[in-house]
């Protein structure tokens, strides 16, 4: 059998880096992560307790990878934003990319929501999720600005608020039969009186 290519070789390792973190974000979630083991993420990937260290170094660096990579999905949208354009397009559009995040994978940000909500986890994240909250929040404050919403910062709290609270009754309570299209329009519904006129 001839040797692999250098291509083939980086497949196989994106292929099982990626059974592992999903392995990781099973047991997170249902044993929690103090409780999980690295041999027992290692057997639930299939593969051998050794070669796992050869991916990530640590059970801690396995969390920061997740952590790292949800953090990142949920900031993608968030560039809408900053592109020109009417404000109100880009809420929409920053609502539509949320929602749309999370119904693409429901399974998976189950597992996700149950793991950064142990005492373990925020304490680790709880930093770095206020500084990217903050960070949101002014986004939105400024284009509620732009849009002449009164009481611009307020109304950026409400609507994280109003996203985050959505999600998790989609994620967690209620997502056979939960009514997000018509909740996701009535939310986009209720900006659009702020679009500017065209002249």
């Amino acid at each position: 059998m001839a040797p692999r290519t250098p291509i083939q070789l980086e497949k196989v390792r994106a292929k099982s880096r990626t059974k592992i973190i999903n392995a990781a974000i099973e047991l997170f979630a249902r044993k929690g992560y103090h409780a999980t083991s690295i041999s027992s993420i290692a057997a639930k990937a299939g593969i051998a307790k050794g070669l796992l260290y050869h991916y990530f170094k640590s059970k801690s660096e396995l969390l920061d990878e997740i952590l790292k990579n949800s953090l990142s999905e949920v900031d993608e949208p968030m560039q809408a934003l900053m592109m020109p354009g009417d404000p109100v397009d880009k809420m929409a559009l920053l609502i539509e990319s949320t929602f749309a995040m999370v119904q693409s994978d429901i399974k998976r940000w189950k597992l996700l929501v149950s793991i950064m909500t142990q005492y373990e986890v925020l304490i680790r994240i709880r930093k770095i999720f206020s500084k990217m909250m903050q960070g949101y929040l002014e986004i939105f404050e400024h284009l509620f600005k732009e849009m002449k919403v009164p009481q611009p910062k307020l109304e950026a709290y409400r609507l994280a608020a109003t996203i985050d609270g959505v999600m998790l009754h989609y994620i967690y309570y209620l997502p056979d039969g939960y009514p997000l299209e018509e909740i996701k329009n009535e939310i986009i519904q209720q900006y659009a009186k702020y679009r500017k006129k065209k002249k």
